[in-house]
């Protein structure tokens, strides 16, 4: 930080095989004079009404000076089938948050439920 300063926008689209890492990202994000703004790339069981995660935004928040944003990864139905999102779509949809800079965005869709791939 002390070369080119806090990240910002920081986007986070990391695995669940290294859940230390957001928590470290946070931590390099902003400043506590201007919170910056931390876009954390999640897969569509963050969307799970049956799985809220309400600890996860406050965990993040404390690891550093950030404006939390969620980006959720759903999926999309052609022509009656469901299937993943392609990197390509992820990507501008993440562009797209960014953009827009609301607290939730979701790419694609995560309803219905039962319809995901």
């Amino acid at each position: 930080m002390r070369d080119h300063g806090p990240i910002e926008p920081a986007v986070c689209w990391i695995h669940g095989t290294a859940p230390e890492a957001p928590g470290v990202v946070a931590q390099y994000t902003g400043t506590p004079e201007r919170p910056g703004r931390f876009f954390h790339v999640l897969g569509s069981v963050a969307a799970d009404p049956s799985r809220p995660d309400p600890g996860r935004r406050a965990a993040l928040e404390r690891a550093g000076p950030i404006l939390y944003r969620e980006v959720i990864r759903g999926f999309v139905i052609d022509a009656g089938r469901s299937r993943w999102l392609t990197h390509r779509e992820i990507s501008q949809g993440v562009l797209e948050a960014i953009r827009a800079d609301r607290p939730r965005s979701i790419v694609g869709t995560v309803t219905p439920w039962p319809a995901r791939p």
